[in-house]
């Protein structure tokens, strides 16, 4: 709907732009019309398209019959000037076709290059989420290689990761051992084990 009102539009516009020129050529008596005529022609063509490309073809060829026919009849001609119509309707048609083609063309490129730029605008978009979800998959997983799961402790993983920052600074290397700690996963269950070994981490 809304192509429909904008083609109405350009070819009300360069319909009366056209008017205004043949007005001019003729009443000017300007040597060669038809030169200011075909520009008038593809301009309306590449600008407004094959709807006001063709209302401008259409005065185009109505004045070139009312120019070449005998005493501006629009019917009689002579055998010369029937020849020169001749020729300027089949300028008229191939500068015509050949606009509108290349305006039909550009568009349609233009059409494809703003399709694919919005989709390339959504992939980056989606991009940029999966690598914030890759940056806090990593982290999660530098953080399951230095800690242990259940007491949230440092490993050795860490002491070897971070290695640089203990040279030269006093460091304690601990290892524990929970005197019968296997009676009472035997006796109370693996989850009693694993409270005394959250408890022992967090005082630690």
């Amino acid at each position: 709907m809304i192509e429909r009102k904008s083609n109405l539009f350009y070819a009300l516009i360069f319909g009366i732009m056209m008017l205004v020129l043949t007005f001019f050529v003729y009443n000017f008596n300007v040597p060669n019309p038809n030169m200011i005529l075909i520009a008038g022609l593809v301009l309306s063509t590449s600008i407004g398209g094959a709807v006001p490309g063709g209302v401008s073809a259409v005065l185009m060829f109505g004045y070139s019959l009312f120019l070449f026919s005998e005493e501006h009849s629009f019917f009689r001609f002579s055998e010369i000037n029937l020849h020169k119509m001749a020729v300027f309707t089949l300028g008229i048609m191939i500068n015509y076709a050949c606009v509108a083609v290349l305006k039909w063309n550009r568009d349609r490129g233009g059409k494809q290059l703003a399709g694919a730029n919005e989709e390339l605008l959504k992939t980056n978009g989606r991009l940029e989420q999966t690598n914030e979800e890759l940056k806090k998959v990593n982290e999660l997983f530098k953080s399951m290689a230095t800690r242990d799961s259940l007491t949230n402790l440092r490993n050795r993983h860490a002491l070897r990761q971070n290695f640089e920052l203990y040279i030269g600074i006093p460091l304690h290397v601990m290892f524990l051992d929970l005197d019968n700690f296997k009676e009472f996963n035997d006796t109370k269950g693996h989850a009693f084990g694993d409270q005394i070994l959250t408890l022992v981490g967090k005082a630690l």
